[in-house]
């Protein structure tokens, strides 16, 4: 049950419960802890938003079912970046193929993945940009590049061949909508995924795998095609700006104007 003092704040209030992730599925979890925490706010709430489709059946197999039960994804910024910094210097010019990820490197990316293709692709070079728990593994083409301030991101994405977001699809990634995929899309670079529910949403506009013999053919095919996105510029620009969180608020907006 929700602590005593918790009940206490809560009491004569309108409670939301924005269910962003699966915390039960993270590593350092205490599992017993987080269930009894949020069976109870799952229970008190007046209304559950979820961020994924998958995480809402989670909630309502792991608990029970219920009203006021919503899902609302994931989504980037209102104000789009409309310029790019040319040659960060974060990224070297002209040294093979450059793929890249942007975001936190742990127990869920798939090194042996990447490994697996630059065996077969030998001048393909991957670039990390991000915070890390987890030890990188010692290679003379992946280059940790550290932790980069949000301003530069596209920047960085824009110096890119290929964008990639090689993540082992575990069941705490079936819960995700993941927001790196609204920003890949956006810069206009080709970009990867795994196939699993929630990355279907993008299939128009990412590439997606389903092993890693498929991830190896797709980005061979990406190499052939001169690094072609799957969507012109124009195109994927609409779908984000389709995307951003001032559009996700006319959602929340339309759902509490009708239960609150």
């Amino acid at each position: 049950m929700l602590p005593q003092r918790m009940y206490k704040y809560l009491e004569g209030k309108r409670v939301i419960y924005d269910c962003m992730d699966d915390m039960l599925e993270f590593p350092d979890s205490n599992k017993e802890i987080v269930i009894q925490l949020e069976r109870s706010l799952y229970k008190k709430a007046d209304a559950v938003f979820c961020s994924s489709d998958y995480l809402l059946s989670v909630l309502k197999t792991r608990y029970f079912d219920r009203n006021n039960l919503f899902v609302v994804n994931n989504a980037v910024r209102d104000s789009l970046p409309c310029s790019v910094v040319k040659n960060t210097g974060l990224i070297p010019i002209g040294k093979g193929v450059k793929m890249v990820y942007i975001g936190t490197i742990s127990e869920w990316f798939d090194f042996e993945l990447i490994i697996f293709l630059q065996k077969n692709i030998p001048n393909l070079e991957l670039y990390l940009f991000g915070p890390k728990d987890i030890e990188i593994p010692s290679d003379t083409k992946i280059h940790y590049c550290g932790i980069i301030q949000h301003d530069i991101v596209f920047s960085v994405m824009d110096e890119a061949d290929i964008l990639i977001m090689p993540f082992k699809v575990t069941q705490l990634i079936l819960s995700v909508n993941p927001v790196k995929l609204y920003e890949y899309i956006l810069s206009g670079r080709p970009c990867l995924a795994p196939l699993y529910t929630e990355s279907l949403k993008f299939g128009e506009y990412v590439y997606l795998y389903k092993d890693m013999e498929d991830c190896l053919n797709i980005v061979k095919n990406i190499i052939s095609s001169g690094f072609s996105p799957l969507k012109t510029k124009e195109a994927s620009q609409l779908f984000v700006k389709s995307n951003t969180w001032g559009e996700r608020l006319k959602q929340i907006d339309a759902v509490l104007n009708i239960i609150l």
